[in-house]
């Protein structure tokens, strides 16, 4: 099976980024879980919906929604163009984290109290040969400093 990944970050504020972004995983054969849209409706709400989202839900519904088709993907990446998180990528960011899924970023997050290593803010051209030779890693799998060994055992607290 192809592999697969999904994408986050403020897709009201860089849409158009991130679908060059989708266009070059889709090239490489690379299935992209989210975001399915090509459209997004309402741009003036803050909560991004596209076309495919069933109109009938609720935010908390698409958002847990969404979340699935994170958590199917093998590999996460965060589009944070100037480091930008906004909310709901905060949210998403942590969620991916906590089940310890391989997470790459465009840039450094600025607002987001992490250490993240260099070896995973990477270009999509870069992300694209970690995925194809099957080498994503959880940013935090190496246990090289403190910090990387701090953020497992928090995951392993009962």
């Amino acid at each position: 099976m192809a592999p697969q990944i999904a994408i986050i970050g403020s897709f009201k504020q860089y849409f158009e980024e991130i679908l060059k972004i989708v266009d070059l995983f889709n090239k490489n054969n690379i299935i992209v879980t989210t975001p399915l849209g090509t459209r997004i409706i309402k741009p003036e709400v803050d909560f991004v919906r596209f076309q495919e989202d069933l109109t009938e839900e609720s935010d908390e519904m698409v958002q847990t929604i969404t979340l699935k088709r994170i958590f199917n993907a093998g590999v996460v990446y965060a589009v944070l163009p100037n480091g930008y998180v906004g909310r709901t990528t905060c949210y998403e960011i942590g969620r991916a984290l906590q089940r310890k899924m391989p997470i790459y970023f465009s840039a450094h997050p600025k607002d987001l109290p992490i250490k993240i290593p260099n070896s995973h803010v990477l270009n999509p051209a870069q992300l694209v040969e970690i995925i194809l030779s099957n080498k994503a890693t959880w940013p935090f799998s190496k246990l090289e400093c403190s910090y990387s060994r701090l953020e497992n055992e928090i995951l392993e607290i009962p």
